[in-house]
């Protein structure tokens, strides 16, 4: 089964279904260079703000050379919140791409061209 034949799966398995497509074609062995990606700690509370943790941050983080890719992974119903939205205003005032990432296939047409 793929995933563009299931109806509706978690945030949480279309996320660890496309960073596992991103390593393995970016990240191992062999890739020059190796290209980064991240998943960040986003959840709200008062200690990890202090600790740096933003709320409304995007899910996943690409690193490419001279190239940032803010990634937020949603269900086919999922929708932003305010914070979200904030968030992804400020990343593409400065320049960066910012993708709201609903399936395998729309990841994936992120990173084709490189």
């Amino acid at each position: 089964m793929t995933l563009n034949s299931m109806t509706m799966q978690s945030e949480a398995n279309l996320q660890s279904k496309c960073i596992m497509w991103f390593r393995n074609t970016f990240s191992r062995v062999g890739c020059e260079p190796k290209l980064i990606i991240a998943s960040v700690t986003n959840e709200n509370n008062y200690h990890k703000i202090n600790t740096g943790v933003l709320s409304g941050f995007s899910d996943t983080i690409a690193i490419l050379p001279n190239r940032v890719v803010f990634i937020e992974f949603k269900t086919e119903t999922g929708k932003q919140s305010d914070k979200q939205i904030k968030f992804q205003s400020e990343v593409q005032a400065l320049g960066h791409e910012y993708f709201i990432v609903r399936s395998e296939s729309e990841f994936i047409r992120i990173f084709e061209a490189y």
